[in-house]
This record gives C-alpha cells, structure tokens and sequence, in this order.
C-alpha cells in the first residue's frame, strides 16, 4: 500500500507540475516572449525611421525634401528672374494683401519710390475716390481664392487695369497674388 501512495503521490506531483509549468508557459512565458519579440520588431522599425531621418548621401527620405526644398528655391529665383525682366508691370502680395516683390517695370509705369509702397502702402497708388471700394473688391477675392480684376484711376489720374492672379493651393486656398498692372487708353513709353 505505500507503494501505491508514493505512485499516487507522485502521479499527483508530476501532475500539479505538469498543469504548473503548462499554466505558466501560456500564461507568463509566451506572452514575456511575445512582448520581446514585438519589441525587436518595433526595434528594427524605429532603426529604419531614424535611418529615413538622418541624412546619409542621398538615400533618405530626409535627403529627397532637402534636395526637393533646393529644387524649388531654384525654380523660384528662376521665376522670379524671368518676371524681373518681363515687360509687363507686375508685382506679388502675399494672401493678406501685403506688397513683397514688385519688377522694375512696375517701378518704371508708376514712379512709386519702393520703400514708399511696402507692405499694404501701394494700395495709396489706387486713387482715394475708388480705395475702399478696391480694397473691398481685393479683399472678397482673397476670402475665395479666385481672379481680381479692377479699373480705376492711380493716384496721379492716370487709367489704370489691375489683374490679380491667385497662387492656389487647393480650389478654396491661396498663397497670394501675382498682379499685372496696365494704364489704359495707350500704350507705356
């Protein structure tokens, strides 16, 4: 009969451990080795990032905006230097209608001295009669991005045409305004 409790006992022993260790591998083994695996996997992920991230001669993704960001300030000054010379008067604001570039053929069709027309002053070349209704006209086609056309007089009596072309970003976004002005009634000499 003691043979038979020690084989009962340790058939109760070997299974309470085997029902132990099967119940901690499910339970706490496999899920620690889950969490290490997933943590390699989100080790080699953050690697790849911070490779994409860091310039490394040509190859990241941080590389292709800085090559792209010098790109686009190329075609900018190539434009830019295009309109420069261009025969036509034209000058650029931002959305909110702020002077920040103007060709020398604007300077040459209206006398206007550069510094006196910064920022939102060259709204004084529009003569004072028909300001406000040009600075409401101005102000409606920036609110929905779309074409500003309007005739009046300069300041000086002269008839003028101001076509403003909006920098869209999307359908209902612009960026600002590329004008083009032209006094009517003849041609500039």
């Amino acid at each position: 009969m003691l043979e038979n409790i020690s084989i009962e006992l340790i058939s109760t022993i070997g299974a309470t451990l085997f029902g132990l260790i099967t119940f901690l591998w499910k339970k706490v083994v496999k899920p620690i080795i889950k969490i290490l695996s997933d943590q390699e996997v989100i080790l080699v992920h953050i690697n790849e990032i911070k490779h994409e991230l860091s310039t490394n001669n040509g190859s990241s993704l941080k590389d292709t905006v800085n090559s792209l960001k010098t790109t686009c300030e190329i075609i900018d000054q190539r434009i830019k230097s295009t309109l420069d010379y261009n025969n036509k008067a034209l000058f650029e604001t931002d959305k909110d209608g702020n002077l920040i570039w103007v060709n020398q053929k604007f300077y040459d069709l209206t006398g206007e001295n550069p510094e006196d027309i910064k920022g939102k002053n060259w709204y004084n070349y529009i003569c004072t009669k028909d300001r406000e209704r040009f600075i409401n006209e101005f102000s409606s086609c920036s609110k929905t991005s779309r074409k500003f056309e309007f005739e009046t007089k300069s300041h000086n009596g002269k008839l003028i045409k101001l076509t403003g072309i909006p920098y869209k970003i999307n359908n209902s976004e612009h960026n600002g305004f590329l004008f083009n002005i032209s006094i009517q009634g003849g041609v500039y000499r």
